[in-house]
């Protein structure tokens, strides 16, 4: 099964929006993103999978890339393990695979308030 076969909800859109603005640039290569929101371009890349629910809405599970970067990293794990390991530092790398592995659901609706609300609070859109 590939990440195509998981469904994106409004929640999905609106997380990978905020995660977009936040950074406005791919956090590898430093393409910056384009249009009128500056995020034109990017993508926002999972570290852990959105099929991972106890981390499919935090935020430091999420970096921006450009489709190039993305791929690089969908194809070479290790590599995006490293970068992220970098990035983050052991304490926090380790927080975000303790909070991959625990179990629940997501509540989408709830989700999907959260996003908007810090969207609104944070970039007035």
């Amino acid at each position: 099964m590939s990440w195509n076969d998981i469904t994106r909800t409004p929640a999905d859109n609106l997380f990978s929006k905020y995660v977009r603005l936040r950074d406005r640039k791919c956090l590898r290569c430093g393409l910056k993103g384009g249009g009128d929101l500056g995020i034109t371009g990017l993508q926002c890349s999972h570290f852990y999978g959105r099929r991972k629910q106890s981390v499919r809405f935090d935020l430091e599970n999420a970096d921006s890339l450009c489709p190039m970067c993305h791929k690089h990293f969908t194809e070479h794990k290790t590599e995006y393990e490293e970068w992220k390991l970098k990035r983050m530092g052991q304490k926090a790398y380790d927080l975000l695979l303790l909070r991959s592995n625990t179990t629940g659901k997501k509540d989408y609706k709830l989700q999907q308030m959260i996003w908007r609300e810090m969207l609104k609070e944070d970039f007035n859109i």
